[in-house]
């Protein structure tokens, strides 16, 4: 249900007693199952619902029976603030509003994704940049291994038996791995023959 819901939210919930509609959020137990997930209803039958979460790109490949309902999401809670979960016509709205803000996302990076590889196979702009782009290396106390920061925001990582960084998307657009330090001896060079 991301990014309606995250990790750690506490979620309250009215009892399954009142009518559910398309648009509300709602936890029940998987069919066959005793994992208990929070979708939208995108449509009801009767007693089916046909659920999907805000985050999914297709609808669950089961049926809700209203017998697995536990509860209609009201409200979540996350960092001591209490926000109202929207059901019904407003809940329909976000759940479309949210699909369609995917697909645009991954219609754009499907048009953008060749421009993405030519820049960082020719290292266009990442030769430059590295030098002048602001950015901090620190080391990971449980692998031993390192973490690179750029901008805040995880960029990389180096196992401790690796001389290798593995950069995260899009830093390597504007970070050459080539150009940062790994620790432990320093180049070697190559042996005088004679």
């Amino acid at each position: 249900m991301n990014p309606t819901f995250t990790d750690l939210d506490l979620l309250a919930y009215d009892s399954p007693g009142g009518p559910v509609h398309p648009g509300d959020v709602i936890a029940f137990r998987r069919p066959h199952g005793d994992r208990v997930i929070v979708h939208r209803v995108v449509s009801t039958d009767g007693t089916a619902m046909r659920t999907q979460g805000d985050g999914n790109v297709l609808p669950d490949p089961f049926v809700v029976e209203r017998s697995s309902v536990i509860g209609v999401i009201r409200s979540r809670q996350r960092n001591r603030t209490t926000v109202p979960v929207h059901g019904g016509r407003r809940g329909l709205a976000r759940f479309r509003y949210l699909g369609e803000r995917q697909r645009a996302i991954r219609l754009c990076v499907r048009l953008t994704a060749p421009w993405y590889r030519l820049l960082v196979r020719h290292r266009l702009i990442s030769r430059f940049s590295t030098g002048f782009v602001s950015w901090e290396i620190r080391t990971d106390t449980r692998t031993g291994g390192d973490r690179l920061w750029c901008f805040g925001r995880l960029a990389g990582v180096r196992s401790p038996d690796s001389p290798r960084w593995r950069l995260v998307a899009p830093f390597p657009v504007v970070i050459d791995e080539r150009y940062l330090p790994v620790p432990g001896p320093g180049p070697r060079l190559p042996a005088d023959e004679g």
